[in-house]
């Protein structure tokens, strides 16, 4: 089973991060780099694809979905780096269960603390639970991507209308065809703490988590809306955010409805 790393930079950022370079000299990978700085500089060991005149970090992921090969694909960022026993971790994980179409890994910091609240144990994602993965978390069976042209949202994600929910949506039509998404127990890289959608300051993570909502539950999302809010009030309330973009968004796109499993 071959597993291929899918990489997302901009600018040749990339290049900067010397151990990540290392790492992918010895790996099946994919690297799209959106408005390059100088192609000249890319190393002949790199199998960079340039990406011009972009806008959108779900349209690099597009783009290097379309150029991948490898039976597994693994999403990921310019800025991780690979646990070393990393791709055994995944092959054997989807060996073991060969009904799943994605799996969810765990990132650690680089402290060596896990990056966010993991469950110790295997279990299937639903709806809810797929709001809060993280793209560097997944690999995907890419024949199934293809096969239901299946992409990232690109109204979703970095530089797009709504600046988060990508992997949730994407994950959500997985399930509305009835594919099974596990979540497991294993870490496979490390990535820096900072993360954007933990930041209830700016409106139009509200306003993307709203129309994110609306993507994976439909109309009956609505309801989710006031578990959000209650769930978050102080924060949203002490950062002065306005709770109105959370239904902006909702009513500012609709669900996908012309999925169908064959």
């Amino acid at each position: 089973m071959k597993l291929e790393v899918l990489v997302s930079t901009y600018r040749s950022r990339l290049l900067k991060n010397l151990r990540q370079v290392g790492q992918l000299k010895h790996l099946n990978h994919v690297i799209v780099d959106q408005n390059p700085l100088n192609e000249t500089q890319y190393p002949t060991e790199l199998n960079i694809i340039p990406l011009h005149n972009s806008v959108g970090l779900t349209k690099n992921r597009n783009v290097a979905i379309e150029y991948s090969h490898g039976e597994l694909i693994l999403i990921s960022d310019d800025d991780v780096e690979y646990i070393d026993d990393f791709q055994t971790k995944i092959i054997d994980a989807f060996e073991k269960n060969p009904h799943a179409v994605a799996i969810s890994f765990q990132v650690l910091k680089p402290n060596g603390e896990p990056f966010k609240n993991y469950k110790n144990e295997i279990f299937f994602h639903n709806k809810r639970s797929v709001i809060s993965t993280s793209s560097v978390e997944l690999v995907f069976r890419r024949d199934i991507l293809n096969k239901y042209n299946i992409k990232f949202d690109e109204q979703f994600g970095v530089n797009a209308e709504f600046p988060c929910g990508e992997e949730a949506v994407l994950l959500g039509q997985l399930l509305d065809l009835g594919f099974d998404i596990l979540a497991y127990p294993e870490a496979i890289c490390i990535h820096p703490e900072e993360s954007s959608g933990k930041d209830y300051n700016r409106k139009k993570l509200l306003l993307a988590k709203g129309a994110m909502i609306r993507k994976l539950f439909g109309v009956l999302g609505f309801f989710l809306l006031f578990a959000f809010v209650l769930k978050n009030f102080k924060k949203i309330i002490k950062s002065k955010a306005k709770v109105g973009e959370l239904f902006r968004g909702f009513f500012s796109t609709s669900k996908n409805t012309s999925l169908n499993r064959e």
